[in-house]
Parts: C-alpha cells; structure tokens; sequence
C-alpha cells in the first residue's frame, strides 16, 4: 500500500516535471500555497476533492484508472485504487 508520504513526494515529482510552482499549482486547483506545501511536505493530506483535482491538473495516469473505474461503476476497485493514494473514497472525491 502506498504511504501518505509516497503520495505527498508524487505531487511534488510530478509538479516539478512540469515546472511549476507550488503558486501555479495551487492556482490551478483552487487552494493556497500554503496548503500544496503542507501537503508536498505530507503534514496535512488533502481532501478528496482537492486530491482529485491535484491529481486531474497534474495529469497522474493511475486518477486517469481510477475516473475510468468511477464512470464504468466498479466502485469497489475505485475505492481500493483510492485507499491506495492514502485517501477515503467519497461521493465528493471526482
């Protein structure tokens, strides 16, 4: 299972293969500065719809899995794939 520390080094590989800032980033998704580096530094973890939008923005192929799981209803693997992230899976999480 990943740790909510692997997932917190993710965003920030894959924030920083596009070249952006923590700023550009958070304008993107909708939150502060702050909170991209409290997450990228795993002291607080988003929620669901904020890691949904981190992870949308941020073009991660295993969210790109787990919204086709979501469309296709398989619930029950959209959910374990989401545990995976370190996250609870939840109505508001796509």
């Amino acid at each position: 299972m990943t740790t909510h520390e692997d997932v917190a080094l993710r965003i920030k590989k894959a924030r920083h293969r596009r070249r952006w800032t923590q700023f550009e980033l958070s304008r993107r998704v909708g939150c502060s500065e702050s909170q991209i580096g409290k997450i990228e530094t795993g002291r607080i973890r988003p929620t669901p719809s904020l890691a949904s939008a981190i992870f949308r923005e941020l073009g991660d192929p295993r969210f790109e899995q787990l919204l086709a799981l979501a469309s296709e209803g398989n619930a029950e693997a959209a959910t374990d794939l989401w545990r995976e992230y370190g996250l609870e899976f939840g109505k508001d999480a796509l």
